[in-house]
């Protein structure tokens, strides 16, 4: 009962809604693949609204964001993006849009998914804040970098979850893709 899970969840979590549509919306999406059986459990759809949505997209937006403020005023940075970060996002767009052309919505799904836990690898590696702390020039590419791969998120997460890709658009100060 979708519609109970979106209620009850989104009273526990303190969400609206139409916030908490979107997680069911996700979980349903990730974990129910239409070749297989599936199944639900209160314990699996935590854990992925914890791991996915709160730990994987939450941190990495939060921590885009926040850096940029901290380190750059809010300013996104001139210039271009690292290549590593411009090839990460297009082969997850390349891979969200083999698997949707294919109706295979929980490779989708994963896809995008990727992306948000290959960036952040891309930001331990990277570590803005060393670079910050010492004055590298490099921190302007690696934050524009990290933008980038959120704004692609944003767009990659759109068709299962559009209200929480709007609420992305807005953390960043764009308008939605």
């Amino acid at each position: 009962r979708p519609v109970e899970l979106r209620d009850e969840f989104a009273v526990r979590a303190g969400i609206d809604p139409a916030l908490a549509a979107d997680v069911v919306r996700h979980y349903l999406t990730a974990t129910m693949g239409f070749e297989n059986d599936s199944g639900y459990t209160p314990e699996e759809f935590e854990r992925r609204y914890n791991s996915d949505l709160a730990n994987d997209l939450g941190n990495c937006l939060n921590r885009a964001v926040s850096m940029t403020h901290r380190y750059l005023g809010g300013t996104i940075p001139e210039g271009e993006i690292e290549p590593a970060v411009a090839e990460a996002i297009a082969r997850a767009k390349a891979d969200t849009l083999a698997a949707m052309e294919g109706y295979r919505i929980d490779r989708a799904v994963e896809a995008a998914l990727g992306l948000v836990r290959w960036l952040g690898k891309y930001t331990d590696e990277r570590a803005p804040w060393n670079l910050a702390k010492s004055g590298d020039p490099a921190l302007g590419p690696v934050l524009k970098g990290m933008l980038a791969v959120v704004r692609a998120a944003e767009g990659l997460f759109r068709p299962t979850m559009p209200v929480a890709a709007d609420r992305i658009a807005a953390a960043l100060g764009l308008p939605p893709t």
